[in-house]
Order: structure tokens, then C-alpha cells, then sequence
């Protein structure tokens, strides 16, 4: 299961001041993207969504047995991004958490860790790795 976020404004919120956010990953055109729902629209069987990709530059931090990675939303409100909750459910492959990487008094800089709802968490590639359970306990 995931959130239904009442606005985008929420979404946008939540992602620049470092809170935790609900998100699904789907195949879309033949590669996996994170895509956050919200919208008011969900009892007509629409949802509207927001991509988060990975930034391909930026710092990349290991804490407590995770991988924070840099994120960034996509400017797509111009596109109609509306999909039939159907339709999004049919290709999503994992639900998933957006954890962020907080240091107090330090300006947030969009870093991230994904987990999974397997307990499998992003890694470098960009996909889903081993659980990090399995690595803090075999170690």
C-alpha cells in the first residue's frame, strides 16, 4: 500500500525540508521510476503522480547500513500526469519508503534512501540490493 498525497504542494514540501515520503516504483517505458501519488481526484480512479529520479552527481553518503543517495523531483507538472489508479497499480513493481539523511543544523541536501517493501533498499546501480539486515547480521 501506499500514501495518497492530498497536493503536489505537500509532495514538494515534505521533499525539500527532509521528511519521509511513500512511494511506489513502476515500470514505465521499459525502466523502473519512483513515482509519489497524490491528488483528489482517487474516487474517480485517477491519480495524479511525481517522479523522483536519482541525481547522477552529488554525494552519496553510507549511514546506519544505508545508502543515501541524492534525489531530485521532476518538473512535470506541465505534462498531464494523471493515470488510472489501475493502471498505476498494474505496473507497480514495489512499494517503497524515501527516507532522508538529516543532520541537524545543516541545510538538507535531497539525500535519500529507498527501501523497499521487501526490506531491499537502492543501491549505486540504481536497483534494488541486498537487504542491509542481511549485511549488518553477517558481519
Amino acid at each position: 500500500m501506499y500514501y495518497h498525497y492530498p497536493n503536489r504542494a505537500e509532495i514538494e514540501s515534505r521533499f525539500s525540508e527532509g521528511q519521509i515520503l511513500s512511494a511506489v516504483m513502476c515500470n514505465k517505458s521499459g525502466s523502473n521510476v519512483i513515482l509519489i501519488a497524490y491528488g483528489s481526484q482517487r474516487r474517480s480512479g485517477k491519480v495524479s503522480t511525481v517522479t523522483v529520479r536519482r541525481r547522477r552527481r552529488g554525494v552519496n553518503v553510507t549511514a546506519m547500513g544505508l545508502l543515501y543517495l541524492m534525489f531530485e523531483m521532476e518538473d512535470d507538472e506541465v505534462k498531464d500526469n494523471r493515470l488510472n489508479i489501475d493502471e498505476l497499480e498494474s505496473t507497480t513493481k514495489a512499494h517503497c519508503l524515501l527516507l532522508p539523511y538529516v543532520i541537524p543544523n545543516v541545510a538538507f541536501a535531497k539525500q535519500f534512501a529507498v527501501v523497499y517493501d521487501d526490506w531491499d533498499v537502492e543501491g549505486l546501480s540504481g536497483k534494488q540490493c541486498m537487504r542491509p539486515c542481511n549485511t549488518v547480521l553477517n558481519d
